[in-house]
């Protein structure tokens, strides 16, 4: 299954969600080693039982905020929601792509177990030219192709693979800014 919603976040929610991811990716960036470095993940695992406390110490107290208006949505496209397993700040740049993949840390996950868990996407940047790649392109019967565009929904359940296309030299300096929720556990 695969859901999205354009313009997902209220302009004072996207915008504080951006400030917070800036904030972070220009500290990663400023970081010895990090200049030749494609991509960077902040992430918070383990939640227990879907509490969201170690969460917004993290990375904010708007955070949980969001991730609710996210299972709020789900909710509307599903019977029962999840609970949150996994939170994701993820920054790419030029060069950057990722081949197909389910997104599964364990090989045990059987299909139907990773039918029900599900990966949330915002798109946190302020702008993004198709020119520059980085779309997201997720396998159902066909291939369904996303343009990363600012403040763009994409939630699809994890029997689905998906890829992210080369980020171009036309992006320069430009970062791939994803917020990343992740509702539902693999199996141990």
């Amino acid at each position: 299954m695969i859901f999205t919603q354009p313009d997902f976040l209220s302009d004072a929610e996207f915008n504080t969600l951006n400030k917070s991811m800036t904030e972070q990716c220009n500290q990663i960036k400023s970081q010895p080693n990090q200049s030749s470095t494609y991509n960077w993940i902040g992430q918070y695992q383990g939640l227990n039982d879907g509490d969201l406390t170690m969460v917004a110490m993290r990375f904010g107290k708007h955070v949980p905020q969001i991730i609710n208006k996210i299972s709020n949505y789900l909710n509307t496209c599903i019977d029962t929601v999840p609970k949150v397993s996994t939170v994701s700040y993820c920054y790419a740049v030029k060069e950057y792509e990722a081949p197909y993949h389910k997104g599964l840390l364990l090989s045990s996950t059987t299909q139907k177990e990773a039918s029900r868990i599900y990966k949330a996407f915002i798109f946190a940047h302020k702008t993004w030219e198709n020119t520059w790649g980085g779309k997201l392109n997720i396998k159902e019967e066909t291939i369904h192709q996303f343009i990363p565009l600012s403040n763009l929904l994409v939630i699809f359940s994890l029997d689905h693979e998906y890829e992210v296309t080369k980020i171009t030299d036309l992006a320069k300096d430009n970062t791939r800014m994803l917020f990343s929720v992740k509702f539902g556990k693999e199996r141990v």
